[in-house]
């Protein structure tokens, strides 16, 4: 492919273009600022996932509820939480589960069926992630038994 270049008063192929001077009249274009979830979104976003606990909560559905798309609601997201909204989530679930390990004696299996998790495994492994013990040691270290 051959184009007139503003460089050269001569047609030079396109490859031989990008190695020449940028045109003075382009200029680099600033990133867009990223802003902040408003706050009708956030009390949205946490009533959805407290009612919608127990399912499977995804990305795309927590930015339709906000009106944005889902790249845009992840970077606000990020920005208005300090991380991804699955890691949210995964805290708002672990916190849920220290709540109910906290108040009943349930089994971990249901507690993990209850608070969103695929199973008891899967919630032992992400609450000794993010607390540091396992669920059952937690339990016995802050439960104090009458």
């Amino acid at each position: 492919m051959w184009i007139k270049s503003n460089y050269v008063q001569e047609y030079t192929p396109v490859r031989q273009c990008f190695r020449m001077a940028p045109a003075p009249w382009l200029k680099r274009i600033p990133k867009k600022q990223i802003g902040f979830l408003l706050p009708w979104q956030v009390i949205q976003i946490n009533n959805y996932i407290d009612e919608n606990m127990t399912a499977r909560i995804r990305v795309c559905d927590l930015a339709k509820i906000c009106r944005l798309s889902t790249n845009y609601f992840s970077q606000v997201f990020a920005n208005t939480f300090g991380y991804s909204p699955h890691a949210y989530l995964i805290e708002r679930r672990l916190a849920r589960v220290q709540q109910i390990l906290r108040t009943t004696d349930r089994s971990l299996s249901e507690v993990a069926l209850e608070c969103g998790f695929a199973d008891q495994p899967h919630l032992t492994r992400l609450f000794r992630q993010m607390v540091g013990t396992p669920p059952g040691e937690w339990r016995r270290q802050f439960v104090v038994t009458v």
